[in-house]
């Protein structure tokens, strides 16, 4: 494979995350979104699933040269399709130190391309990959720069050139390619990815290690009675809360007060949803707009006391049932935990397809895949001792070792002095950015606080390595 210098993508510039969906680009993205309840057809925006409430679904459109067909290999409706990036993750602690000081020490004047430049003849087993058509690409690639875009746009029609070389070479899809490119690329893939199914066992151990993830969310079922106003009129608010407050004890006052409210609402309410009586159905965390979702869900079973303000006017609000979140079990879980696990395998199995596919061929002008594609998204970066070590006898280079160094002796002195003195308190610098009480905690379990997710976010130590290595551009294992 030929491979000439073209990528934009420095040190200076941020890295790929381990979180597969947030580290790909997604082609075709058709999943339900909630209905925020933010209207544009004069409604309160209150949220619920009522007759009158409006969803509004927001369609994400980053990459696509057909939109006619949207295969779906999920149950949400997600088409993972990964960016070369994706290819370029270090499969051991080895490579990652020495990309660490690779990078330090990296010519980056060599791995920019100025935006004076025109962009360098790109071709994929000798099929140009023309000016023109990256730019019409760019569109679907936004970013902090020309440059990022241009390689952006040029990375996804390479991978996109070997997929459809491959259709050509298949005599089953070749005539596919002709009618529907898209669906001639999914059946490519179905035919030459083949993942794991995740097992039983497997989705166990994982829902062990994340069971905090697994949790129903919290539920209301809410009405209100709604007295509109802009949020620039204050002293008409001022009259509509004094209005609201009357109609509270009114309501409160009555020998049926639950008739007595959805008299008031059918009577007084500016929300459409009146004519039920003021109910918004059942709402979710997300259906309605913040700061009326905020107090909401704070609330108590009953009418609240006060009114609640919200960039529509004031509420009068009753909470008819509340169902607070609670932990799901292995069995109520499952069925999410396979789709996760099953996506996270589907695209496994997809980077190593595209690295086959890249090993095959010959591409000039620009470097997207440089590295072996053995992944392992959950290695432990910032985690093992052995691995804290090997980084800082390592990284023995440049202010950034300096500052590790520094960051490290630092973190490593108050831990110790907490674990000799639990009660005493110890000032650092880091005292005013981290929950000390939950640190206090952790370094009491050490070192096992380092094997847990929700430990390393407020661990110094941890604190140091993720800050070093992030200035590297590199990641550490984040849960999915």
């Amino acid at each position: 494979m030929t491979v000439q210098a073209y990528n934009p993508k420095a040190p200076n510039n941020p890295a790929p995350t381990s979180n597969p969906q947030t580290s790909t680009e997604l082609l075709h993205i058709s999943e339900p979104n909630q209905a925020h309840a933010k209207p544009s057809d004069g409604s309160c925006g209150c949220g619920g699933t009522h007759n009158h409430s409006h969803d509004h679904n927001h369609h994400h459109h980053t990459h696509a040269h057909s939109h006619s067909h949207e295969p779906e290999f999920f149950d949400d409706g997600i088409r993972v399709m990964p960016t070369s990036d994706d290819l370029k993750r270090l499969s051991s602690d080895a490579e990652l130190i020495q990309r660490a000081i690779s990078e330090e020490n990296a010519n980056h004047s060599n791995l920019i391309a100025s935006s004076r430049q025109s962009v360098p003849t790109i071709t994929v087993n000798g099929v140009l990959i023309s000016e023109q058509a990256i730019g019409e690409e760019v569109q679907y690639h936004p970013a902090d720069s020309q440059d990022e875009a241009l390689f952006l746009s040029a990375q996804a029609l390479v991978i996109r050139e070997l997929l459809r070389q491959a259709v050509m070479a298949d005599d089953e899809l070749k005539d596919e390619w002709q009618v529907d490119d898209e669906n001639a690329i999914s059946k490519l893939i179905a035919k030459n990815v083949h993942p794991n199914t995740p097992t039983d066992s497997i989705c166990e151990q994982y829902y062990t290690a994340n069971q905090g993830e697994f949790t129903a969310p919290p539920v209301m079922k809410v009405r209100h009675i709604l007295f509109a106003c802009p949020p620039e009129e204050g002293e008409e608010r001022i009259e509509l809360k004094k209005r609201a407050y009357e109609l509270i004890d009114t309501i409160n006052n009555s020998p049926n007060p639950s008739g007595e409210f959805i008299t008031q609402a059918m009577q007084h309410s500016a929300c459409p949803s009146k004519t039920d009586g003021g109910e918004l159905g059942i709402l979710q965390k997300g259906a309605t707009v913040p700061e009326f979702e905020k107090v909401v869900f704070a609330l108590p079973k009953g009418l609240a006391p006060s009114p609640i303000e919200s960039r529509y006017g004031v509420h009068i609000v009753d909470v008819m049932e509340r169902m607070d979140g609670k932990a799901l079990s292995f069995d109520e879980a499952l069925p999410m935990i396979r789709n996760r696990l099953s996506q996270q395998a589907f695209h496994h199995a997809l980077i190593d397809y595209l690295y086959t596919l890249k090993q095959n061929a010959d591409i000039v002008g620009i470097d997207i895949i440089p590295t072996e594609p053995k992944i392992c998204y959950n290695t432990p970066m910032a985690y093992s001792d052995d691995f804290r070590q090997q980084v800082l006898r390592q990284l023995n280079c440049g202010k950034t070792y300096r500052q590790l160094a520094e960051e490290y002796n630092i973190s490593t002195r108050t831990i110790l002095n907490w674990k000799a003195n639990p009660d005493r308190k110890v000032r650092t610098s880091y005292t005013s950015k981290i929950d000390l009480e939950k640190l206090r905690q952790d370094v009491l379990d050490y070192p096992d606080a380092y094997q847990r997710e929700r430990a390393t976010r407020f661990n110094c130590t941890d604190r140091a390595i993720a800050k070093a290595l992030k200035r590297l551009k590199l990641t550490r294992k984040k849960s999915d």
